[in-house]
C-alpha cells in the first residue's frame, strides 16, 4: 500500500520516503520469490494451495500477476477471491508493509487541506523519519475518512463534491449529488455543514457512506435537527434515513471511528462554556439505520478531547488543561471505564486519534509538534516533526482489491473468463516479459483510461 502511494507524489526518486518504500518492496520481493507456483518437474501445485498462497500476497504483487494470463486476471478480480484476500490481509496486518506509514491532514488555509504520507520509526525513540506531500491524489484539498477495507471517502466542502477512492488499485469514483432537504423555509444559500462516515454493511454486503447534514436559516438563525443521508455503493444512490431527535453541534472526526458496524461522532469541543456543552456522542448503525446517543463519562474538566478506538472499543481521549493529565476512557456494554490517567506533562497536548496497537497521536496546543503515546511506556513523546499547520486528522494506510468502478464490464469479463478450466488457471505459463518488470515500472506508470473512470486532473489540479 505504502509504495502504491508514490504515484500521487511529486517527490524526487532519491527522497528518503521513496527509498523507504523501495526497501520495503525489496524485502517483500525476496519473500515472494520463495513461493514457487510449479515444482522443478513442471507439475502444478494443488489449485487450492495456489489460491491460498495468492490470497496472502500484497495488492501490488497481485496487480502484477493479473498480467500473467487471462485466467489469473479473472481469479484476482473474482469477488470470492477479493473477500478471501481481504480476510487474510487483516490477519496478516502485523507484517504488512504499511504498518509504519499513515496519512496526516493539515490545514493549508481557510478552504484547503494538505495530505501527507508519513513514516514513523519507533526504535529506539519514536520519530517521523520521512514524509511527502500527496499533491497528485484525487481531490487533493479535500477531507478524508477511512480506510474501510482499503477504501477512503473524500469530501470537498466548498465544491460539494464527494467521492470514493481506492489508492492501492488506483480507482476513483465521484458520487451522485447529495439529496436536498425539501423544507421550503430553509434558505438555500445558507451554509450547510456536515459530518460523515464510511463503513461496510455486513447484512447487505454493501459499502455505505453516512452523511449527517446540517441546515441553517440565516433569517431566523434556526438550525433544525440534522438529516441522515446514506449512500449505497451497490445501488449508487443516496437515501434519506430520517432526522436526529434534536440538533447536535457535531464535530468532524480526526480519525476513523467505525466499531462493529457503528460509526460515531461527538459534539463540538466547547472547553469552557459549559452551558453549550451537552457532552453527547451520536452513533449510527450501517446495517439497521439505528441511531444511538451516548453520554460522555465523568472525565476531568476543562479538557481537550477527541474520539478514538482503544482495546477495540469506542474511546474518549481527553487532556486536562489545568492539571495537564491525559485520560483514556473506553465504552463497552453500555458502561464507561477509565483505562488510564497519566501525567502531569510539561506541555498541553490535543488528542487526535488512534493508530495501531493502542498507540495514539496528539498535537501540541500551539500546533507546532506531533505527539505519540505508547501504552507500553505510558508516556507522550515528541515525534520530532514540526508540522507548522493545524492537524485535521490522522488516518491509517490500508489496501485491498475492492473495486469501486461504476460499470459492469469487470464482472462480465470475469464471468466469461471463469469458464476456463481450473487446471488451465493454475498451470498457465508466466510470460517472461511480465515476470521481469521492475517494481518501479509496475507501480509508478500512468494508469490507462480504461482503468479509471475519471481522470484525476478532471477533478482537481493542485496549484503550485
Amino acid at each position: 500500500m505504502a509504495f502504491s502511494l508514490q504515484r500521487y507524489m511529486e517527490s524526487d526518486v532519491n527522497s528518503k520516503l521513496i527509498q523507504l518504500f523501495k526497501d520495503r518492496s525489496k524485502k517483500e520481493r525476496e519473500r515472494s520469490m520463495g513461493i514457487e507456483i510449479a515444482n522443478a518437474n513442471g507439475n502444478c501445485l494443488d489449485e487450492g494451495v495456489i489460491v491460498e498462497i495468492l490470497s496472502w500476497l500484497p495488492v501490488k504483487w497481485l496487480l502484477q500477476y493479473k498480467s500473467v494470463c487471462k485466467a489469473w486476471h479473472a481469479l484476482i478480480l473474482n469477488p470470492d477471491f477479493v473477500s478471501k484476500h481481504l480476510r487474510n490481509y487483516y490477519r496478516n496486518r502485523n507484517d504488512s508493509d504499511m504498518r509504519d506509514f499513515f496519512l496526516k491532514q493539515s490545514l493549508l488555509d481557510q478552504y484547503h487541506l494538505q495530505t501527507l504520507v508519513m513514516a514513523v520509526d519507533e526504535t529506539p525513540t519514536p520519530r517521523v523519519v520521512a514524509f511527502e506531500d500527496m499533491v497528485n491524489m484525487p481531490m487533493y484539498v479535500s477531507e478524508i475518512c477511512g480506510p474501510c477495507d482499503g477504501l477512503y471517502y473524500l469530501f470537498y466542502y466548498h465544491g460539494s463534491i464527494r467521492a470514493l477512492w481506492n489508492p492501492a488499485i488506483n480507482e476513483f469514483r465521484v458520487l451522485p449529488s447529495l439529496l436536498t432537504k425539501p423544507d421550503s423555509f430553509l434558505d438555500p444559500c445558507s451554509p450547510a455543514l456536515e459530518v460523515y462516515g464510511l463503513g461496510f454493511d455486513s447484512v447487505t454486503l454493501d459499502y455505505k457512506v453516512v452523511v449527517i447534514k446540517e441546515y441553517y436559516n440565516t433569517i431566523t438563525k434556526y438550525s433544525p435537527p440534522q438529516s441522515v443521508i446514506v449512500y449505497s455503493l451497490r445501488n449508487d444512490c443516496w437515501r434519506h434515513c430520517g432526522d436526529l431527535r434534536r440538533y447536535y453541534d457535531l464535530k468532524i472526526n480526526k480519525c476513523y471511528n467505525l466499531i462493529n458496524g457503528w460509526y460515531y461522532w461527538m459534539e463540538s469541543d466547547y472547553i469552557y462554556d459549559y452551558n453549550k456543552m451537552s457532552d453527547a456522542i451520536i452513533g449510527f448503525n450501517l446495517a439497521t439505520n439505528e441511531f444511538e446517543e451516548i453520554d460522555l463519562p465523568d472525565y476531568k474538566k476543562p479538557a481537550l478531547k477527541s474520539l478514538g478506538i482503544y482495546d477495540d472499543s469506542l474511546a474518549l481521549l481527553s487532556f486536562h488543561l489545568d492539571d495537564k493529565l491525559f485520560e483514556v476512557w473506553t465504552f463497552k456494554v453500555g458502561i464507561w471505564a477509565m483505562k488510564l490517567r497519566i501525567g502531569p506533562f510539561s506541555n498541553v497536548w490535543y488528542p487526535i486519534g488512534h493508530w495501531k496497537d493502542n498507540k495514539l497521536f496528539l498535537e501540541s496546543y500551539d500546533w507546532l509538534h506531533l505527539g505519540f503515546f505508547d501504552p507500553e511506556t505510558q508516556d507522550i513523546k515528541n515525534l520530532s516533526y514540526e508540522g507548522l499547520k493545524q492537524c485535521c486528522g490522522i488516518f491509517a494506510c490500508g489496501e485491498s482489491l475492492v473495486s469501486i468502478k461504476r460499470d459492469n464490464s469487470t464482472s462480465e469479463t470475469s464471468k466469461s473468463e471463469s469458464d476456463l478450466g481450473i487446471t488451465d488457471l493454475f498451470c498457465c505459463e508466466t510470460r517472461e516479459s511480465d515476470s521481469e518488470y521492475e517494481i518501479h515500472d509496475l507501480f509508478c506508470s500512468e494508469t490507462s483510461g480504461s482503468d479509471s473512470e475519471y481522470g484525476i486532473e478532471d477533478i482537481f489540479c493542485h496549484e503550485g
